[in-house]
């Protein structure tokens, strides 16, 4: 892949090698999840962790900070993009060898549907949509049929960066949601984050704020009740 370095972190007790790239955002992205830890809110930290889904994974950023955080969980790391999967693979290749960590190449949705993934430029953060213009085909994942195939029924910790299409993930089909214990969900716009909240809060979900970075502005937090 062009223009992709390898950096070398020491870092408490992450030491590592980890491929980002200097045009797209990787780096940024970088010091949002080790440095400013906007995914280290303290009372999810106390809690057990077992089973954490990544929804929008990236380069595997994210995935690595819960794999380093919660010991004991297995994350599934869902990416569509191609490019930002592949460079997940390298950076997550110890946590997949030893099944910490399954990554699958793909898109999550409220149906298993196609959708149309749309690159922009050299920005990391690729956007799906359901016209067909411009697009790259792909399929998604229906997050209700994908739970009752891999026979899981608890999620406790979601992560949800898919650039917009959390409008259309917490819209309909929200069955999976009563398995769900915690969620972050980063909202894209005012729109998003009425339909988020509105289908967490009907959902029996607490939206949380106030403290740390559960205050940021484009995170949504909530805990199931």
């Amino acid at each position: 892949m062009k223009y992709r370095i390898r950096h070398h972190v020491q870092k408490a007790s992450l030491a590592r090698d980890l491929y980002l790239r200097t045009y797209s955002g990787d780096i940024p992205v970088f010091y949002e999840i080790f440095w400013h830890k906007v995914y280290a809110y303290s009372p999810l930290l106390r809690t057990d962790i077992k089973c954490i889904f990544d929804l929008g994974a990236n380069i595997g950023l994210a995935s690595l900070f819960f794999s380093n955080q919660y010991h004991d969980a297995l994350i599934y790391a869902f990416e569509p993009d191609f490019d930002n999967f592949e460079l997940l693979k390298c950076n997550l290749a110890a946590e997949i060898a030893n099944d910490k960590v399954i990554a699958i190449n793909s898109a999550v949705d409220s149906a298993q549907s196609k959708l149309y993934l749309k690159k922009q430029g050299f920005a990391y953060n690729a956007i799906t949509s359901t016209e067909g213009v411009g697009g790259i085909p792909i399929q998604a994942i229906d997050l209700n049929k994908f739970c009752r195939q891999e026979g899981i029924s608890s999620i406790d910790f979601l992560k949800v960066d898919i650039e917009g299409a959390e409008e259309r993930l917490f819209r309909e089909n929200l069955e999976w949601l009563s398995i769900v214990k915690w969620v972050v969900v980063e909202i894209h716009s005012s729109q998003s984050r009425k339909i988020c909240e509105s289908a967490l809060s009907s959902g029996g979900f607490s939206i949380l704020s106030g403290e740390g970075n559960v205050a940021a502005g484009n995170l949504i937090w909530a805990r199931h009740l």
